[in-house]
This record gives structure tokens, C-alpha cells and sequence, in this order.
């Protein structure tokens, strides 16, 4: 016989007999798991019904947002003029002209630094919320075994980082969203309230201290200098530091200008958990385990498929 023969001479008497063995086997499997259909059944509403106890014991959490619009401190007009005139010779003398480019980068930053979380975690004395189940409210101190440590405030920084503090940046708008879960909407819209003013507060003290510093060093040089030249430049220096000293006092969202303030939702509003999802889940997951609950017991007991089959 040609291979043209072979090749169209279909499946060999083996296959079949394998593929009429299959079906055979699927077809009793199919009949085996409706038998079983109650136990099914009752595993599935089984389960559903234990997770939907479990996401209305669970305690609600609530997600609050607050829009962002980083401030940029680019200079315009005659100070713009002078930044660029004499940047080069400021960063020779260690001053550190106003004017950057990269404002929104250092206040997304410091938005979201260590430094800010940690000070903010250990001034406003959160590590007892955070924790609140290692802590005893009535002692006022930590319920904790004697070979065990209480919570740091580095753990402290990386569950608030990890499940209340969300910072994300749209890189077509610019815009900044802040988004804090907690299980109080109130607390959550204190602590986003209260965390954008600490990143301004930051940065507008920390700007003014070096503007404060550089006018001093350049009052100082402009005391000492006799050629024209230097003191042309001086001058145009110390105008720069004044007019970013200025802008340090004028607003308090010196960093970031608040777009969409936080505000909270209402109670049956929340992000967590997923009561819906939760049922469907637990319903899908014991239905699962039903069905291979009957084949497991089937395999170490064959008789319902014996039995099925006769």
C-alpha cells in the first residue's frame, strides 16, 4: 500500500479501540459525577456559604484618594535670565541656583520616602493602630510573649507602604494620586490630608533654609569682592536666592497644589473585602473540590462506577 493510501486509510484498529475505550471511561465519569450531583451540590453551597460568613465577619476597608498637581519652581522672565546666565558659576561657589527642572520628580520623592512615613508613623504614634492586634488598649503597652519583639518602625513603614499608602503618578497629565486604605474613612482622610502637608511643609522648609544660607554666603562674598564683574554676578545671585526665599513664604502648597481633596466614602462603600467575589469564589472552589472528592473516593472504592455501568 502507497503512503497516499496509508494516509487516508484513517485510524488504525489500535486507536480506535483506545478512543472507544476513552469515551467509554468519560462517558462513565460524566455519569459517576451526576449520581454524585447532591454531594456536589451540597460541597459548593457548603463552601459559598462559609466564605460569605467569612466576608461579613471581615472588617471593611476604605479606600480615600487625593488628586495631585506638583507645583513647578521654574523661573520665568528676568530671574529665568539670570539662573541661566549664572548657574554654572553658582554650582562652582556650591550654590544651588533655584529654577530645577525636576521639582515634580523631588516632591513624588520625598512623597513617598522612607523618611517622610517613618517620621510621620512615629510622630502622629501609629505603630499601636497599625498593629492594634499586638496592642492592649486598657494597659496602654503591647501584648506580646516575653521572647517576642514589638513592631519597629521600619515594619511599621513597610505594612504601611505595603497596604495603606499608595502613591501613582499619570505620566500624560502629570497628576499625582494619594490613596490610603484603612477601616476608617475618617482616619483615612486624616492621614492623606495630613501627609500632603507634611511633604509640602518639608520642602518649603528645606527650600528656604538653603535659599537662607546661599544669600549669606553671597552677602558675605559680595562684601569682599572689589572687581565689577564678580559683583555684577553676585548681584544677579542674590536676586535669584531672594525671589526663591520669597516663593518658600508665599503658599503653603509649596510642593504639591491640591486638585481633588480626599474625602471619605460612605460606609457600604468600601474597597475590601469583596463580599460578591468572595461567595462566587468559595462556591467554585468547593464545587472543585467535590468533584474531585468523588473521584478520589471512587478511584480507592471503584464500586459506584462498577455499579453505574452495569
Amino acid at each position: 500500500m502507497s503512503d497516499q493510501q496509508q494516509e487516508y486509510a484513517g485510524p488504525s484498529p489500535a486507536r480506535q479501540a483506545a478512543h472507544a475505550e476513552d469515551a467509554i471511561g468519560l462517558g462513565e465519569l460524566f455519569k459517576l459525577l451526576w449520581k454524585r450531583k447532591v454531594t456536589i451540590v451540597a460541597v459548593s453551597l457548603a463552601f459559598g456559604i462559609f466564605a460569605g460568613v467569612a466576608a461579613f465577619l471581615m472588617t471593611p476597608r476604605f479606600e480615600v484618594n487625593v488628586l495631585l498637581k506638583p507645583v513647578d519652581r521654574g523661573q520665568q522672565g528676568v530671574s529665568s535670565s539670570i539662573s541661566s546666565r549664572f548657574r554654572g558659576l553658582a554650582s562652582l561657589a556650591g550654590i544651588n541656583l533655584s529654577g530645577s527642572t525636576d521639582d515634580a520628580t523631588v516632591a513624588i520623592a520625598t512623597l513617598n520616602s522612607r523618611h517622610l512615613v517613618t517620621t510621620f508613623i512615629k510622630e502622629e504614634k501609629l505603630l499601636p493602630v497599625l498593629f492594634e492586634k499586638d496592642w492592649n488598649t486598657e494597659e496602654g503597652a503591647w501584648a506580646m510573649d516575653e521572647d517576642e519583639s514589638p513592631p519597629t518602625l521600619w515594619e511599621g513603614h513597610k505594612f504601611f507602604k505595603e497596604n495603606v499608602m499608595r502613591v501613582i503618578e499619570d505620566p500624560e497629565t502629570g497628576l499625582v494620586s494619594l490613596s490610603i486604605t484603612w477601616t476608617d474613612p475618617d482616619v483615612s482622610v486624616a492621614w492623606a490630608g495630613a501627609l500632603v502637608g507634611r511633604a509640602n511643609s518639608y520642602l518649603q522648609e528645606k527650600a528656604r533654609q538653603e535659599a537662607e544660607s546661599n544669600l549669606a554666603f553671597l552677602r558675605r562674598q559680595m562684601e569682599t569682592a572689589k572687581v565689577q564683574e564678580i559683583r555684577t554676578v553676585l548681584s544677579a545671585m542674590i536676586t535669584s536666592e531672594m525671589e526663591r526665599a520669597m516663593m518658600a513664604n508665599v503658599s503653603d502648597e509649596y510642593a504639591f497644589r491640591i486638585i481633588d481633596p480626599a474625602a471619605p466614602p460612605d460606609l457600604d462603600n468600601f474597597t475590601s473585602p469583596k463580599r460578591l467575589l468572595m461567595v462566587v469564589l468559595g462556591i467554585v472552589l468547593g464545587g472543585l473540590l467535590g468533584v474531585f472528592g468523588v473521584i478520589i473516593k471512587n478511584i480507592i472504592r471503584p464500586s459506584d462506577i462498577e455499579t453505574s455501568s452495569k
